[in-house]
């Protein structure tokens, strides 16, 4: 991995209303159907994606034993379960594409002096390696969740101005800074979108409670990447196992560049694969099981399920 230059705001985000719990339900919505699609070599462009109204498409990452992205593989090279069916994979898609971010930063006491220094320059990177089409929001939390890019824009100067002024104080209510970014990027122009956090601690201080949010983060369309600073963060590991995402552990400081940039890595290179679902019973939670067969050695990391609709 090499580390880019370019520092200056590491945002991580969070943060909007606290709606109803009726509200916090994201659905994963189907898609409209395109007029053509474009089959070669086993492979749809997701440009000229074609799918039905009730085709599900599922985020799945593919790293060799170093943690290094594979890519080029095709809808032939996966096998997909829905619950203990398995379904056809008639879609997949896969290449370097814009991503919307919610960034989820960490101003809490603990991460005082040169940790919050070095998220700042985390931020700044990812900011400095953002191409055309990437969208940013943008939420800090201490003791509260506070937003202060409350939508996506697609300057990424825009989030390291936010951040300029950020003092670290305060307890850590980290879960409560997920939830609201999940709210943020409800209007994502990529789906789905990548929260995106760093932290160096445990909650302690959210109103929500780790069920609840591991409940709406698997209603929502998102991925989580997390980076973890010294101490093991729990509930983001396991928010970014359930959403197909990835959390990686710094055990210094000195560590944050080349995690950033593993992490970037991850986000970037990712495939979409879209099957048909069994029949259904609406409203019900569909766990999902995605392999790669012809290589065992490889790990695959995917969305671990869906709510399915109340009516399809």
């Amino acid at each position: 991995m090499h580390w880019k230059a370019g520092f200056s705001i590491f945002g991580l985000l969070a943060a909007l209303c606290f709606a109803q719990q009726a509200d916090d339900r994201v659905e994963i919505m189907p898609r409209a159907k395109p007029a053509t699609a474009a089959m070669i070599d086993g492979k749809v462009r997701a440009s000229n994606f074609r799918v039905d109204a009730n085709l599900v498409e599922v985020p799945v990452r593919v790293t060799d034993r170093y943690d290094y992205p594979i890519m080029g593989l095709g809808a032939g090279d996966f096998k997909v379960w829905e619950d203990e069916a398995e379904r056809p994979v008639v879609a997949c898609s896969g290449h370097d594409s814009p991503l919307s971010i919610g960034f989820v930063f960490d101003s809490s006491r603990s991460m005082k002096g040169a940790r919050i220094q070095t998220a700042v320059a985390a931020l700044q990177h990812v900011l400095d390696a953002s191409i055309e089409g990437d969208e940013f929001v943008l939420a800090r939390f201490s003791d509260a969740v506070e937003v202060l890019i409350p939508s996506f824009t697609p300057k990424p100067g825009d989030v390291a101005n936010a951040l300029g002024l950020v003092a670290a104080n305060g307890w850590t209510a980290l879960i409560d800074a997920v939830i609201t970014t999940v709210h943020l990027v409800k209007k994502a122009h990529h789906q789905p979108a990548a929260i995106f956090v760093v932290s160096d601690g445990t909650d302690n201080n959210s109103r929500y409670s780790e069920s609840q949010a591991i409940r709406i983060l698997r209603e929502a369309n998102v991925q989580v990447y997390a980076i973890g600073i010294i101490d093991t963060v729990g509930f983001l590991k396991r928010a970014a196992t359930e959403t197909g995402g990835a959390m990686v552990k710094a055990k210094n400081i000195n560590e944050i560049p080349a995690k950033t940039d593993e992490l970037l890595q991850l986000m970037r290179n990712r495939y979409l694969i879209g099957y048909y679902p069994p029949g259904n019973d609406g409203g019900q939670w569909r766990r999902i099981t995605v392999k790669v067969p012809a290589h065992p050695e490889w790990r695959v990391d995917w969305r671990r399920g869906y709510q399915s609709l109340d009516a399809r």
